[in-house]
């Protein structure tokens, strides 16, 4: 029957249906067998006929289906002893309290996420509708998790600086191999190298006032506020192809370093991202605790691990600026980081 004509169907169904004295007798079976053909011929032209209609009204539309996957929790979160870090310099947490506080626990992947050579991890950089840009930790993509879509937590920053060169740097205290600094904002006072290797000094105030820098052992506010006195590039000079060369909001020392000085802000974030497709298409953030704001400031302020990274980067921005305000905003990306 499976390879007959519709016609030969057709011819036995019309015989089927004769009246009994007009064709031979037909077993049970044979009848049986007869009125399920009948039916399913029936049923198939029925579907056929469906089908037809169906593509002939509807049109065709892209369906997303989700299935379960294998994946590594993309959240970060401090351990167990970092909960409640009451201080900047306090050992435990980030900081190795039996080395005097200036070494970091677990110091391996804190380097590799500096030097961005992490096989999981990176600093990601994004920034808002205003333009306004954030740093936070973030996983690396990667071919195993390039089409998975996931929401995390993680941990961010902002950072906020303007130029002070004029208020901290006179050029009668640039003299040799060194400078003088006195802002007059604050207690922000010091020597700073400018020959030979490039030199950042940090200062960290109690608040927004900036009239206490004794940072240490005390909570910061968040955001917390310090000054950068910078001197970069010595025996390159500015670059004479670029305005920042002949903006009064820079200094020079006299082996031909570029001197400047900073005030900024950081606001320490508690972070929540959606990434499709590999690239992070929504966050949202509150600001973090103090505890966490401790953290960030003490490993900032009391390891220097980050500097070397910082005055590298800010050696090129320098080079490449046009503006004194240029390089105050490539840094605060760069103390966010």
């Amino acid at each position: 029957m499976s390879n007959a004509s519709l016609s030969a169907l057709w011819s036995c169904i019309t015989y089927f249906f004769t009246s009994k004295r007009k064709r031979a007798p037909m077993t049970r079976p044979v009848t049986f067998m007869t009125w399920m053909l009948a039916l399913s011929s029936l049923l198939s032209m029925l579907v056929f006929a469906t089908d037809t209609w169906l593509h002939f009204v509807t049109k065709t539309v892209p369906l997303t289906q989700f299935a379960p996957t294998t994946f590594d929790d993309a959240s970060f979160r401090f351990n167990e002893n970092c909960t409640n870090i009451n201080s900047t310099f306090k050992g435990g947490c980030t900081l190795n309290s039996a080395a005097a506080n200036t070494f970091l626990i677990n110091s391996e992947p804190s380097l590799e996420l500096l030097a961005n050579v992490s096989s999981t991890n990176m600093v990601q950089q994004t920034a808002d509708s205003t333009g306004k840009s954030y740093a936070f930790i973030g996983l690396r993509p990667t071919s195993r998790n390039a089409n998975v879509d996931y929401t995390a937590t993680s941990f961010g920053a902002t950072s906020q600086c303007k130029v002070v060169t004029n208020h901290c740097i006179n050029e009668d205290g640039i003299s040799g191999p060194h400078a003088d600094y006195d802002c007059d904002f604050g207690p922000v006072q010091g020597i700073i190298p400018t020959t030979q290797v490039d030199a950042m000094v940090l200062t960290y105030f109690t608040d927004s006032s900036l009239k206490d820098n004794s940072s240490v052992l005390v909570s910061l506010p968040n955001p917390y506020y310090f000054t950068a006195i910078v001197s970069v590039n010595q025996n390159l000079g500015r670059n004479v192809k670029r305005g920042l060369i002949n903006d009064p909001d820079i200094a020079s020392g006299l082996h031909g370093s570029t001197l400047f000085a900073l005030l900024c802000s950081t606001k320490v974030l508690d972070w929540k991202y959606t990434s499709i497709n590999g690239s992070v298409t929504s966050f949202s953030y509150t600001p973090s605790n103090a505890s966490t704001t401790n953290i960030v400031m003490g490993t900032q302020g009391y390891t220097h691990v980050g500097d070397s990274y910082v005055l590298q980067q800010t050696s090129l921005d320098v080079w490449q600026s046009d503006t004194a305000q240029e390089v105050a905003n490539s840094t605060s990306n760069r103390s966010s980081d």
